[in-house]
């Protein structure tokens, strides 16, 4: 954990989480139109879940990934750390570091791949690794633009970045 918290310190106590619905003229958009809007953002995440809900991620605080039991975490602006874990672990430490956040809205968002699975029981071996691909990602983020079929909010948090993201999630759309 405290690895972890090196990367992107604990989340600050008590800091305010709120669901604001978007302006008229943001909530104007199609979640595909949002979307490409959001795309070449770092660490761009579309959550489709059909006609009535998406979730659009952009601009992680902290990505997560485990390849072979080795992993690295990197932040915007900070040093990476890469060292060994298992990605259970990793993930385990990443709930204890930054999920007490109390009121505020924090989503972690990626994938556990099946290699992962050998970390619980043993399998078969798997075949050869043509995608070099992580066993988990996962990326830590601190706000989400959510479509529920007619409008945008935006759920987002102060933990760790005081700007405007209201301000700046109505810009982008």
């Amino acid at each position: 954990m405290e690895r972890l918290r090196r990367v992107l310190p604990a989340p600050r106590p008590g800091a305010p989480a709120a669901r604001t619905a978007l302006t008229p003229e943001a909530a104007e958009a199609s979640p595909a139109q949002a979307a490409e809007a959001m795309r070449r953002l770092p660490g761009f995440v579309w959550l489709d879940g059909g006609p009535d809900g998406h979730r659009l991620f952009a601009r992680p605080l902290v990505t997560m990934q485990v390849r072979g039991r080795r992993a690295r975490i990197s932040s915007p602006g900070r040093p990476s750390d890469a060292f060994p874990a298992r990605g259970f672990d990793l993930l385990e430490a990443a709930l204890r570091a930054w999920g007490d956040t109390g009121e505020s809205r924090a989503f972690l968002v990626g994938y556990l791949g099946y290699e992962l699975g050998g970390d619980l029981e043993k399998l078969p071996r798997p075949p050869a690794d043509d995608l070099r691909l992580p066993d988990l990602y996962l990326a830590l983020y601190d706000r989400a633009l959510c479509w529920d079929g007619l409008s945008w909010s935006l759920e987002h948090t102060a933990a760790w970045r005081e700007e405007d993201a209201v301000a700046e999630a109505e810009k982008t759309l």
